[in-house]
C-alpha cells in the first residue's frame, strides 16, 4: 500500500475523520514523461485536489511545478479533521507526525504553575509539530490543540525522513518551512529579552497581521506575554 495510515496515539483525546489523499485522485497507469504529459497531469491534480489547493500552492513555491513530485508527497499524507478544542498532541505524548494546517487554527501551549501559556497559533498554510519530540522521539513538553474546527495534513516521521533523504523537491519544501519555523522561534526569544510590550506588539502586528484579525485576544496576549487588558489598550492606542 502506497499510503501509511496516520493513526492517533493511544490515549489521545480527539474526534476525527481520517482519509488518505490518494483516494481523491485517479492515478495514471504509467508516469507521465514528456513536458506535455507532465503539464496535463499537473492540471488533473489541480482539478481533483481543489480542496487541497493551499498545500499544493505552498509546495510549489519550493518544489517543481509538475505533478510527479507532488504525487510522491501526497502518497505519504493523510488528512485528519479535528473538532474545536480537540487535542492533536498532548504534553507527555510522543510526536510521531508532521502537520500541515490546511484549514482552521492550531494553538501551541505549555502548562506552567497551573496556567496555560500560549506560545503560538498556527494558521492555514503553515506547519506545526513538537520539534524536540518529533526529532528525538522524547515526551512532548507542549500541547497542540485545535481552537477551531481544523483540517490537518499529517505525515508520519518515517515518511518524513524518507522523503527528506530521497526526494529533493520535498527536501527543499521541508527545509524552507522549518527555516521559517526556527526563525520565528529565535525572533520571539530575542523579542522577549530586549523589547518592551509595545515594541513586541508593533513587531508582531507588522510581521503577522493576519493573526490580529483571526486569533482570539486572550491567545494573542499570551503569545506577547502581556495581559489581555494591556493588549486591548495597545490596540486602541495604535488605531
Amino acid at each position: 500500500m502506497w499510503l501509511r495510515q496516520c493513526a492517533p496515539e493511544k490515549g489521545l483525546i480527539c474526534s476525527q475523520s481520517t482519509y488518505p489523499l490518494r483516494n481523491l485522485v485517479q492515478w495514471p497507469k504509467s508516469q507521465p514523461k514528456t513536458p506535455q504529459e507532465i503539464a496535463q497531469w499537473s492540471q488533473h491534480i489541480n482539478h481533483n485536489m481543489g480542496q487541497h489547493e493551499l498545500f499544493i500552492e505552498t509546495f510549489r513555491k519550493h518544489g517543481p511545478s509538475g505533478g510527479i513530485g507532488l504525487q510522491a508527497v501526497l502518497d505519504r499524507f493523510t488528512t485528519k479533521t479535528f473538532q474545536k478544542k480537540t487535542f492533536i498532541l498532548k504534553e507527555g505524548g510522543i510526536c510521531r507526525e508532521f502537520f500541515f494546517i490546511n484549514e482552521g487554527m492550531v494553538r501551541t501551549f505549555v502548562n506552567h504553575d497551573g496556567d496555560e501559556i500560549t506560545t503560538w497559533v498556527a494558521l492555514p498554510g503553515t506547519i506545526e509539530t513538537s520539534a524536540q519530540s518529533f526529532i528525538r522521539q522524547i515526551p512532548s513538553a507542549i500541547n497542540l490543540q485545535a481552537i477551531t474546527d481544523c483540517e490537518v495534513l499529517c505525515m508520519t516521521r518515517e515518511d518524513y525522513y524518507y522523503l527528506l533523504h530521497h526526494h529533493r523537491p520535498f527536501n527543499s519544501f521541508a527545509v524552507k518551512l522549518l527555516e521559517n519555523f526556527y526563525l520565528r522561534v529565535e525572533d520571539k526569544f530575542y523579542s522577549y529579552l530586549f523589547l518592551s510590550a509595545e515594541e513586541r506588539f508593533i513587531k508582531m502586528k507588522t510581521q503577522y497581521p493576519e493573526h490580529f484579525t483571526r486569533v482570539p485576544l486572550k491567545y494573542l496576549a499570551s503569545i506577547l506575554r502581556i495581559k489581555p487588558e494591556t493588549l486591548s489598550r495597545l490596540r486602541k492606542k495604535m488605531k
